[in-house]
């Protein structure tokens, strides 16, 4: 009996786990899944406590140009028990636990807080562009935030662009709009991530003022070999139509290069031309110190 609970317990708990509206069965599988999530929210609690959360910074470039205009903070945990562990595996728990807000609200300041210090020893405009939880953005005033950090190192609103995905749009369109507009107002860029993969409702394109499009990499990567880029085409003719830039992720090929140059995508980000680097590399990058394109 007492098995019975117990087994019946984790099940409960790894449904709850989950965040969806569901129900599971035990098995040996499951409790392994169940104590490894446990484990993992335990030593997240204190990873901004013990500053094992860092972020890196992937280049974006321009195509005609091919100079770095823009970078992408991107979370990084490196945990003492754990070793380094992936945003995949940790943003949900995270997002399920309310601890993507203070994490969120680390990676905003840290991002603003080093893309000033970039700022002041290149003299170059480079935007940093930082991703948005879906919780962060409703269960914070962001836009106060914002106002705050840019106000506390003295950084020109225009070198920060926040991402959001497409879901956020439509779950609270009139809440979102709002919350848009306050961050647009500090002269905030606002972009939209993984356009295409989530409900490419036409609707906010014409209700937001959004700065960018970010096709997602699954509409880049199988190209030429299995995949004819009609998607990643459409979009940019859409794009082109509404006057909005777009900047295609996960470029790692020269035919994948050519193939978005030739239909006239504005932005670049990928392996094609850098891997995320530290702040400490980036900085070299931008001081032209290290090489411009990973081959």
């Amino acid at each position: 009996m007492e098995k019975l609970i117990e087994y019946g317990n984790i099940a409960k708990n790894y449904a709850l786990q989950t965040g969806d509206n569901t129900y599971v069965f035990y098995e040996k599988e499951i409790r392994v899944n169940y104590l490894n999530n446990l484990k993992l929210e335990t030593e997240l609690r204190s990873a901004l406590e013990k500053n094992e959360l860092s972020l890196a910074y992937q280049p974006q470039v321009q195509v005609e140009t091919r100079a770095i205009i823009a970078s992408e903070a991107l979370l990084r945990w490196n945990n003492e028990n754990l070793g380094p562990v992936s945003p995949e595996q940790f943003i949900p728990v995270a997002e399920r636990t309310d601890l993507i807000i203070p994490i969120g609200n680390w990676v905003l300041e840290e991002a603003i807080k080093q893309n000033k210090k970039w700022y002041d020893i290149t003299n170059k405009k480079i935007v940093v562009a930082v991703n948005l939880s879906p919780i962060q953005f409703k269960r914070s005033d962001l836009p106060q935030i914002i106002k705050e950090l840019l106000e506390k190192y003295q950084m020109p609103a225009e070198l920060l662009e926040i991402e959001i995905t497409e879901g956020i749009l439509v779950e609270n369109m009139e809440g979102t709009s709002l919350q848009l507009e306050k961050i647009k107002a500090l002269g905030v860029k606002v972009a939209i991530d993984d356009f295409g993969t989530g409900y490419s409702s036409l609707k906010y394109l014409q209700n937001f003022n959004f700065d960018k499009l970010k096709i997602d990499r699954e509409f880049i990567k199988d190209y030429p070999q299995h995949d004819t880029g009609s998607i990643a085409k459409t979009i940019l003719n859409l794009a082109a139509q509404m006057d909005i830039n777009v900047i295609a992720e996960g470029v790692e090929t020269q035919e994948q290069f050519l193939f978005l140059k030739e239909n006239h995508c504005q932005q670049i980000q990928g392996y094609y031309f850098h891997k995320p680097l530290s702040a400490k590399d980036f900085e070299m990058l931008l001081t032209e110190k290290i090489t411009d394109r990973v081959d």
